[in-house]
């Protein structure tokens, strides 16, 4: 494993300067240029006060309109704007969390997939009152993963993670 260090904010630009020189030469885009061909921007978009959640829209908030076609002010259209964007990029990362777990349950001692951190492994386990001992760690990685798989779409009792989360 390497060793962690510091990165610097120039270091971070001259990368990605590289990257998008490089990037160039090959004919793709980047983010940056995708933003400059969608210039000007929106500025009911920009300000979150657009809806389009329905299909009697989009309704623009201003002055003159100060509810959408539904009813809703701005504050309910920010409010769901939000909460939209945030349960995507939450589903999105849950996805990932998917992933891992059907690759830890396809990781074997000789296969493609192998179990780099036991100690994790074992802390989760613990974590979710999965008995460790004497057990060969792939089994109880496929056992870890099989319970973390269930976590999803989970018809009843809480989420094993929730117990991480602030009282608050």
């Amino acid at each position: 494993m390497s060793e962690f260090r510091l990165t610097t904010v120039e270091e971070f630009e001259a990368a990605t300067a590289r990257l998008l020189e490089t990037g160039a030469k090959v004919g793709a885009d980047s983010w940056q240029a995708r933003v400059k061909n969608q210039t000007p921007h929106c500025k009911f978009g920009e300000e979150g006060v657009c809806c389009r959640i329905c299909t009697m829209g989009p309704c623009r908030i201003t002055k003159k309109a100060p509810r959408g076609i539904c009813g809703c002010d701005v504050h309910g259209i920010v409010g769901r704007n939000y909460l939209k964007f945030t349960a995507g990029g939450a589903a999105t990362h849950s996805d990932h969390g998917r992933e891992i777990c059907h690759t830890l349950y396809a990781s074997a001692a000789d296969g493609c997939y192998k179990v780099k951190d036991p100690e994790k492994l074992i802390r989760i386990a613990k974590e979710w009152d999965i008995e460790t001992e004497g057990k060969d760690i792939y089994d109880l990685a496929h056992e870890v993963a099989y319970e973390g798989l269930m976590e999803y779409g989970k018809p009843f009792g809480t989420q094993r993670f929730l117990k991480r989360a602030p009282e608050s």
